[in-house]
């Protein structure tokens, strides 16, 4: 049957036993959506607040494993970016007159 499925022994009789099981990414995605319901005000917090409330209730997980577990759950906020400036610049009008006009002879000093 794994020859016709193109499927190793190996991972066929892995994927009966941990059919299951969460994964732990899924458990701390519990704990983290329980400190949202314990602050329902607070559904902004971020994956460093997150992070310290997690820390306050005595597990220690890493900021890279809160991110990805927020991610996976789809509680990351973004922010919107802007691209580029706010307004076009106007060529025309932020360039200077020529005074000199390629004349840099000079009757006195300052005087050009």
């Amino acid at each position: 049957m794994c020859r016709v499925l193109k499927v190793s022994e190996s991972g066929y009789y892995q994927s009966l036993f941990h059919v299951c099981e969460p994964r732990p990414w899924q458990l701390l995605l519990v704990k983290i959506k329980q400190v949202y319901t314990r602050h329902p005000n607070n559904d902004n917090y971020g994956v460093n607040r997150i992070r310290l409330v997690l820390k306050q209730n005595g597990i220690s997980v890493s900021k890279s494993t809160v991110r990805r577990a927020m991610k996976k759950g789809g509680l990351i906020k973004t922010s919107p970016r802007h691209s580029g400036s706010l307004t076009e610049s106007d060529a025309d009008a932020q360039k200077a007159d020529n005074l000199i006009v390629r004349n840099f002879t000079a009757d006195a000093p300052n005087r050009k």
